[in-house]
Order: C-alpha cells, then structure tokens, then sequence
C-alpha cells in the first residue's frame, strides 16, 4: 500500500512537471497541492504499474533461485565440515564470477529502471501502465537509453539520492526530527518524479 501511494504521489507531481515552463514553479506545485489529490488521482495507474513491477521482481527472484540451485551440489550435505570447507573454497572463484554477473545485471537494469518508471508514470489507466513496466525487457527500449545526456542525468541522481537516504534514515532515528524528515521525503519524492520524467524526454529526443 505504502509503494501504490508513493507511485500514486509521484504520478500525480510528474503530470504537474510536465506542465511548467520554469524550474521556480515546482516550489508552487509544492506549496498548492492537496494530498487528497496526490493519493488519489493516479491511483490506478500506480497499482497498475507497481502491479507490473511487483511481477518482474517475483520473476527475476525465482529465476535467480532457481540459477542457484543448479549451482548447488546436494551431495556436500552428507559431507564433513572440513570437505565442505575445501569444496567452498575450491567453488569461490565461480561464486565470484556469478556473484559479479549478477551485480552487472541489477546495475543495468537499475540503470534503465528510471526511464521505464518515467513511461509508466505517464500511462493513461492500469492496463497500460501494468504493460509498460515490461519494457525494462526490451532491447530495442535499452538502446535508447544509451546516450551520454540520459547517463549523466541518472548517475547524478544517483549520487544525489544515495546522501539523501543516509541523510533521512539518520535524522528518522530523532523523534523531534521526524516533521523534517517527512518534508525531506516529499522533496525527494518531488524532484525524483522529475527524475522519472527527464529521463522519459531524453530517451524520446534521441529515438
């Protein structure tokens, strides 16, 4: 429920991004908007498109168990400690590659990831935006994202996002703090619907 609301926030801020000429109006949007209009506006787009994500993560998830269990040998449950030890250690350098490609393929689709949020985000009901969310699939959609404009834009924001969550989960652990914390979570929220949208205009100006 939390991530629906907090799509169904971002949803409603881009389509109001989308609207302004000036940087200086956002802080307007800001000030004017209702939370009756954030949470509600957009909700089915965003239960369709958390929906759709919701799905490729259980997918991606039995994908990757199942890879591992392939990888397992069934037969070390009956060996000693000291066999097990030395069949871990002689197995390393392949957790390590596997390890490795792994972490590849997440920072790749971390890195597409803003730009299929941004299509998303501007669908026009469920159907579409539950249907969008599997672009992160398509190669044709990667191809892009492969732009020096768009990579700038998301290691920035990635950078920037990174100091803010340590900054939030640090002044969370304050109980005086927590109004704070609340208005920072609705900038980030704010200016990572911008995020979402920049990306979707970069990806188009350069099909």
């Amino acid at each position: 429920l939390y991530s629906i609301l907090g799509f169904s926030i971002q949803i409603y801020l881009i389509h109001q991004i989308s609207n302004i000429n000036r940087s200086e109006e956002m802080r307007e949007i800001a000030l004017q908007t209702r939370l009756k209009d954030m949470l509600t506006n957009y909700l089915d787009v965003a239960t369709g498109g958390f929906l759709g994500i919701f799905f490729i993560f259980i997918l991606l998830g039995t994908l990757f168990i199942a890879f591992l269990s392939t990888q397992m040998n069934l037969n070390t449950l009956s060996n000693s400690n000291i066999q097990l030890f030395i069949q871990t250690f002689n197995n390393l350098p392949n957790s390590l590659i596997i390890s490795l490609t792994l972490l590849v393929i997440m920072s790749f689709l971390g890195y597409i990831f803003p730009a299929v949020i941004g299509e998303m985000m501007m669908a026009k009901d469920f159907k579409e935006a539950f249907n969008k969310t599997f672009l992160l699939f398509k190669p044709n959609f990667w191809q892009r994202t492969f732009t020096k404009s768009y990579f700038k834009l998301i290691m920035l924001w990635t950078g920037i996002l990174f100091v803010a969550v340590i900054i939030i989960s640090l002044l969370s652990k304050m109980l005086l703090l927590l109004p704070v914390v609340f208005v920072l979570i609705y900038i980030v929220l704010l200016y990572n619907a911008s995020i979402y949208l920049f990306s979707r205009e970069l990806i188009k100006s350069s099909n």
